[in-house]
């Protein structure tokens, strides 16, 4: 293994800045734990807030006082930050964790392609021990020493049209913990620990590749809800991933204007996986158009990218009929009747009324498109949260933005990157106008601002003013950002369930 020597920063601004940024995050955690504190269990409260206010501040200390490459000290943060939501979030506290817990259970136990047509799913009795303490700290529960128990049952929900790559880490998890003979809830720390772990990895090569935008990456891939689905069971960890990935490595490839065929293979494979992962980020996958590519010919360039482009659009399209195909989930069955939701009567109505159905959709676009935002400050089940999350990552994001240096991007390339954002949020409130609300309805139901994370990302690259000079006392101020966020969300959590 090799060994890298520590060097220390020599920078006296920059670890000023650190100090500076550590006492106002100290005085800001405090605010927050004394406006939010309960008169029950204050120690338990006390005791989680210190421990996540010291872990967050050696983030920052590990950063700005030693010198580390950038992709490194990501990586490290992101899995320290996540650790740290993964054991105070409650049981099963992430929306739908307790059909994801089922699924990569399911796969643990071989069981890897669902039949469209079931709507019953092979379990084991730990996991509806588990289900049964959903949003219950473990403190509160009677896991503790509880063994896992094999006894075999059934489970109405698992997700089933989300394909089973999605749930590899966190069945890696699972399998480590049933190996081990651990106790029932490290199937779901083990899982939510490995599926943190690939996040960390996809994040940190994104960071490692780009040449640039680098720390736009980060603070996308480092928000409070970007943290909380990386350290759970939820597919978003690959989602958002991939969606990082892609975006990065399309930057390296769009700065290096000579692309080998490998390096294109590679770009075509991640955007394959990205529909395949969550059809409605599928437009990401429009960057196939942008990519320079000088050392081929006009003709041949052209018939490359809109053969690659078609065969992103076949796989993607594929697999959307695919999951039409299976059975309403018996779960959501009692919501669909009682809202009265139903796809096929919902298509009949754009096809009969499309202009009066146009001109109310593009209205509910605009008008809940701040509402679906702001719920990026929402956690949990969305059932709590922390505002002022939103107005400060706001203000964080548009500073990393324009800090950054600019990626140079063609006026039309950046016209065509802001129809697919378009298109990200449009396609994904339309998926669930369809799928999710009411028919006839003037309101779209079901649209959550995790949905956002890679159209955000994705119009991100429109920004850039910056020059090519790092300046680390900008990012010591940056991270103290980030740090703020992820502390007010975990005391919040803390302070909620404890």
């Amino acid at each position: 293994m090799l060994k890298e020597k520590i060097y220390l920063e020599e920078n006296k601004y920059v670890k000023i800045n650190a100090i500076i940024g550590s006492v106002i995050f100290w005085v800001l955690m405090f605010i927050v734990f004394w406006s939010y504190k309960q008169p029950k269990n204050e120690k338990n409260q006390i005791i989680i807030s210190i421990v996540v206010v010291i872990t967050l501040t050696i983030l920052l200390i590990l950063f700005s006082f030693i010198k580390i490459k950038f992709h490194r000290w990501v990586f490290v943060f992101l899995i320290f930050a996540g650790i740290l939501s993964l054991f105070i979030q409650p049981v099963l506290n992430i929306p739908d964790e307790a059909a994801h817990f089922a699924r990569a259970e399911m796969i643990s136990e071989g069981h890897i392609i669902v039949g469209q047509k079931d709507k019953e799913f092979p379990s084991i009795q730990s996991v509806n021990d588990l289900r049964h303490f959903g949003k219950t700290a473990f403190t509160k529960t009677d896991l503790k020493n509880k063994k896992i128990n094999y006894t075999p049952t059934t489970v109405k929900h698992v997700a089933a049209t989300n394909l089973s790559f999605l749930y590899l880490p966190q069945t890696m998890g699972i399998l480590l913990a049933k190996v081990l003979h651990m106790d029932a809830i490290w199937l779901l720390w083990f899982g939510r620990i490995m599926n943190l772990l690939c996040y960390g990895i996809i994040v940190a090569s994104a960071v490692k590749i780009a040449p640039k935008w680098k720390f736009v990456l980060f603070f996308m891939a480092s928000l409070p809800m970007s943290i909380q689905q990386a350290a759970s069971f939820s597919p978003d960890a690959i989602i958002n991933g991939l969606s990082i990935l892609t975006i990065g490595y399309f930057i390296y490839l769009y700065d290096k204007k000579t692309i080998t065929i490998k390096e294109y293979c590679i770009f075509e494979i991640l955007c394959i996986l990205i529909p395949l992962a969550k059809i409605t980020n599928i437009f990401i996958a429009g960057l196939n158009l942008l990519l320079p590519m000088e050392n081929v010919e006009k003709k041949k360039r052209l018939l490359i990218k809109w053969g690659a482009l078609a065969v992103v659009i076949i796989v993607g399209g594929g697999y959307y009929l695919y999951t039409t195909k299976f059975s309403v989930n018996m779960e959501q069955y009692a919501y669909l009747k009682a809202m009265h939701v139903n796809s096929t009567k919902q298509m009949e109505y754009i096809l009969n009324h499309t202009s009066k159905w146009g001109r109310a959709f593009v209205l509910c676009l605009i008008n809940q498109f701040s509402n679906t935002l702001g719920m990026l400050s929402s956690f949990g089940w969305l059932d709590y949260g922390y505002p002022i999350i939103g107005v400060i990552g706001t203000v964080g994001f548009a500073k990393v933005c324009f800090q950054e240096e600019s990626i140079e991007l063609k006026k039309m390339d950046r016209f065509l990157i802001s129809l697919m954002g378009v298109g990200i949020y449009t396609f994904s409130c339309l998926a669930l106008y369809l799928s999710w609300t009411t028919v006839k309805s003037k309101e779209i139901s079901g649209m959550q601002g995790r949905y956002l994370i890679p159209m955000i990302l994705l119009l991100s690259m429109l920004g850039g003013i910056g020059d090519s000079k790092k300046n680390k006392e900008n990012y010591v101020v940056d991270i103290t950002i980030s740090v703020v966020m992820i502390g007010m969300m975990l005391i919040v959590t803390a302070i909620r369930y404890y």
